[in-house]
């Protein structure tokens, strides 16, 4: 599958997150494919890794916990699919991968939402437009 092919699977969709009017929070619009980067194997392989937002939840009030997205890799080696998910790309790469490298660039995140908290809740679904 081309990363155009995998687009169209995954789609294309703009998200607006719970923290939309606040800047210093994150992102005022979330498109996908969110991002892509190319990372090098210890073989010389160099894959391209494109991230898609499959979910977005947030708290802009609470002082603690602000905003959260979760994303899924998609894997490209010479612009074909080879996988997806993070582990496929740590064992590509033969080891964990860093906080960096997996986005975690707005800081101040928990890991799930609290209890109640689902009508934040903004999932992006698969072939969405």
């Amino acid at each position: 599958m081309t990363e155009a092919e995998a687009a169209r699977v995954m789609g294309t969709a703009r998200m607006t997150p719970p923290w939309a009017n606040r800047r210093e929070i994150g992102p005022q619009t979330v498109e996908n494919p969110f991002d892509r980067y190319e990372i090098e194997s210890p073989s010389g392989d160099t894959y391209t890794v494109e991230r898609y937002a499959t979910w977005i939840w947030g708290q802009p009030e609470c002082p603690f916990v602000r905003g959260e997205m979760q994303f899924v890799p998609l894997v490209f080696l010479e612009r074909a699919l080879v996988g997806w998910r993070w582990s496929y790309l740590e064992s590509a790469l033969g080891r964990p991968l860093t906080a960096d490298e997996r986005g975690y660039q707005f800081g101040g995140f928990c890991n799930a939402p609290p209890a109640g908290a689902s009508d934040s809740a903004v999932p992006a679904e698969p072939g969405s437009e």
